[in-house]
């Protein structure tokens, strides 16, 4: 399929290795070959390796400094921006924005009108999707998931087959295992929750470490 959205100027590039990447990789400059959404004909976007790493249609679009490498694809009306990164075979759709210093990797997937920025850093099979947003130096992994208006900031780790979702909050704490947080629920300072456990409508609060 012709590519009539933008092309790769080969003559700005980078040869770098972006966090998670398994080797260094020749990413180049992305200009726009018409206007849409926010982006104006001419206008310069990040960094990809290749076309495959961004969509050719919809108002997808790799901004600032951003770099996508490696099998990671940007997709739909999805946006990346500032100096967040993506490698691995991460997909970003539908209407999701990655930005700040947040990296993703591995076969991660950030969609729906989802959220990640900051220092977040998104791992393994792990899914952000519907309006939950992950932030601060937040860490998702495993099999994780994170949804609804979910929100998880600060130091928070999610890990194992652990779900996030309803209006939970997860804040500076450690949810792994099979642990379901979800509606109201809020999990902060230091609590660690592991095991089986379904938190609902429930605050942990602690001062220091313990385990649930």
């Amino acid at each position: 399929m012709s590519n009539n959205k933008y092309y790769l100027d080969e003559s700005d590039f980078l040869i770098t290795r972006p966090k998670g990447a398994l080797e260094t990789v020749k990413v180049c400059r992305i200009i726009a070959l018409c206007s849409f959404s926010d982006v104006e004909k001419g206008s310069r976007g990040g960094y990809i390796e290749r076309e495959e790493n961004l969509s050719t249609t919809g108002d997808a679009w790799v901004y600032d400094s951003a770099i996508v490498c490696e099998n990671a694809r940007v997709c739909n009306n999805a946006k990346r921006r500032n100096d967040a990164t993506a490698t691995g075979d991460v997909t970003i759709g539908d209407s999701a924005i990655v930005f700040g210093n947040a990296h993703l990797l591995d076969e991660c997937c950030i969609c729906g009108d989802a959220r990640v920025f900051g220092k977040a850093f998104i791992s393994g099979k792990a899914i952000i999707k519907d309006s939950a947003c992950v932030c601060g130096e937040s860490i998702i992994g495993s099999s994780a998931k994170v949804y609804d208006w979910a929100m998880v900031s600060n130091l928070a780790r999610i890990h194992g087959n652990a779900h996030v979702y309803g209006r939970a909050r997860i804040i500076n704490a450690t949810i792994t295992d099979n642990v379901r947080v979800h509606r109201v629920a809020k999990v902060n300072q230091n609590v660690y929750l592991c095991g089986n456990k379904k938190i609902v409508n429930k605050e942990y609060y602690s001062p220091h470490n313990f385990t649930l």
